[in-house]
């Protein structure tokens, strides 16, 4: 069995890289506030300040101030006026938020009818270019036969017209060599003048 041949804690470096996060600013954030964390309580989120939700009376130390009690009761009322705007918006849910709810179904469901509808328009289309190709297709295999078989023809053709042309180059090489040995035999039965003359003087 084989070794790795990287350190413990190395094998990640062969790995492709981790693709890049597709998070929001805040979720980046709090995954940068995790990741520089110094202890284990940092890295949990902080507690959601909910001061503003409480009717707490003035401290100890300012039970005899009336600005304190003053600044509670401002403080008390704005939470009653807040508990009253949930508590409308809540009895304005009951009364009207079916029909908000209808509503924005309907609004899906014509989208959904509209983008079906263009679907189907789209399968229609690419039906019809289907169809218009086949109708090509099936045209042109008369003629794609056509064409093979005219190609194999001239295929023969050209092998009948190399055989030929070697036959030509074979003929033509016998009767070359033909002409020279008739050259030679002329040569050899008709001497020159020279040798004429030669012979002549011999007593």
């Amino acid at each position: 069995m084989g070794q790795m041949d990287t350190k413990p804690g190395d094998f990640l470096v062969k790995l492709p890289a981790f693709p890049s996060s597709r998070l929001g600013p805040l979720s980046t954030h709090e995954m940068a506030r995790i990741a520089n964390a110094k202890s284990e309580a940092e890295k949990h989120m902080p507690r959601l300040d909910d001061s503003r939700y409480r009717v707490d009376p003035p401290p100890e130390d300012r039970q005899v101030d009336a600005e304190a009690w003053a600044s509670a009761a401002q403080n008390a009322e704005a939470q009653q006026e807040h508990q009253q705007s949930r508590l409308l918006n809540l009895q304005l849910q009951v009364k009207h938020g079916a029909d908000v709810w209808r509503g924005q179904n309907m609004v899906l469901e014509r989208a959904q009818q509209q983008i079906e509808a263009e679907l189907k328009q789209v399968q229609t289309q690419i039906t019809e270019v289907n169809r218009v190709r086949k109708i090509e297709h099936e045209s042109a295999t008369g003629d794609l036969d056509t064409l093979n078989h005219r190609f194999f023809e001239l295929i023969q053709e050209n092998g009948a017209i190399e055989a030929a042309c070697e036959d030509l180059r074979a003929d033509l090489v016998l009767l070359q060599a033909r002409k020279e040995a008739a050259a030679k035999v002329i040569v050899t039965s008709h001497p020159t003048e020279g040798d004429d003359a030669m012979d002549t003087d011999d007593p």
